[in-house]
Order: C-alpha cells, then structure tokens, then sequence
C-alpha cells in the first residue's frame, strides 16, 4: 500500500503476453525489412545452397546484423519495463514473446532468402 492508502496494482504478465505477440508479428518484420531496404542491404544470392554450411555465407554481415538488431530494439522496452517493481511482470512477459516471435519470424525469413521459394520447380 502506498501513504495515500491505495493500492498500487501490478502490470499483468499476460497483458505483455498479447502485446509482445502483436509486437513481434505486425511490427516487426515490416519495419525490419523497410529499415534493410532503406540502408540499401544486400540480400543474400537466391541460389539454393548445397549444404546448409555453404548457405551460411551467402548473405552479408550487415544482412544477418540487421536482423539481429531489429530484435534488440523490439526487445529494448521490455527491459526497461523490468526496471519498475510495478511493471516487471508485464516485461518479463513481453521481452520473452517478443523475442521468440521475433527470431522466429527472422529464421523463416532468412530460411527463405537463402533456400530460395518453397514449392514445386
């Protein structure tokens, strides 16, 4: 309770749930891939890989940074949220679904890059 008699009432780690999943599934492959287009990152060649150790190399290291900072930045207000005992369950919920989502959604898209489409030839 707080001096006022108040009581001061907890974020809910589901409410961080719903939005790190609307977060990691609406946001964040849209302003990723505009922010890649944007600073002219080179795509990887669309040649399928023989091996899955030769596919690794076909993209640059600024294509695989800017996934990887893409999920830092979704994932920056979650941790700030950890920060404040009244938020911190509702950060520990977003930071945990936004990442997974995230990466999740980066892997496919790069599976996709770099094995070229999927379907019949």
């Amino acid at each position: 309770m707080t001096d006022t008699g108040r009581v001061r009432e907890r974020w809910s780690a589901a409410v961080g749930v719903c939005i790190g999943f609307l977060v990691g599934v609406l946001l964040y492959l849209p302003i990723t891939m505009t922010a890649m287009r944007v600073l002219d990152v080179p795509s990887p060649n669309l040649m399928p890989p023989r091996t899955i150790w030769n596919g690794l190399y076909k993209g640059s290291p600024s294509y695989y940074a800017s996934w990887t900072a893409g999920v830092l930045v979704f994932l920056a207000p979650g941790i700030v949220c950890l920060a404040f005992d009244r938020s911190r369950r509702f950060g520990v919920g977003y930071a945990i679904t936004v990442t997974l989502v995230s990466v999740l959604a980066a892997l496919a898209v790069i599976s996709l890059d770099l094995g070229g489409p999927i379907g019949p030839d």
